[in-house]
């Protein structure tokens, strides 16, 4: 697979999180991926044991992509992530073998009020944390 289309594959994951598409997830992952949420310390290995922990999620997030960077077999998404009004502004990593995904690890960053001693040398980002 070439990067355009590796791209445009990368950019669909944000379509079949909200759509909750365990069909496409099967077909993105290899059947030992290993996915690291390092701020829980949990490991998920193998694409069964992530599909049942998605269908079984309780309140699985909506997902806005915001970019897609990468090439050959290292992508990287930012997206944010809304869990019913709880925000995270995510970073989500693929490390590719063979077309598909062995690796994933996700990082997710809760948004903050930028401190008032900053003030004079930054700007607020369009998609700033205080909208």
């Amino acid at each position: 697979m070439d990067d355009e289309a590796r791209r445009a594959r990368v950019g669909q994951l944000v379509e079949a999180l909200n759509a909750r598409d365990m069909e496409w997830f099967d077909a993105l992952y290899d059947d030992d991926v290993v996915i690291h949420w390092p701020q829980s310390g949990e490991v998920i290995r193998g694409k069964k044991n992530i599909r049942e922990l998605r269908e079984a999620y309780p309140t699985p997030p909506t997902a806005t992509l915001r970019r897609i960077v990468g090439r050959g077999d290292l992508w990287a998404i930012e997206a944010d992530f809304d869990y019913d009004g709880d925000r995270f502004h995510v970073i989500v990593i693929h490390q590719y073998r063979n077309g598909l995904v062995v690796s994933e690890t996700s990082y997710y960053a809760a948004p903050f009020e930028a401190p008032a001693w900053r003030a004079r040398w930054v700007e607020s980002a369009p998609s700033s944390t205080s909208n």
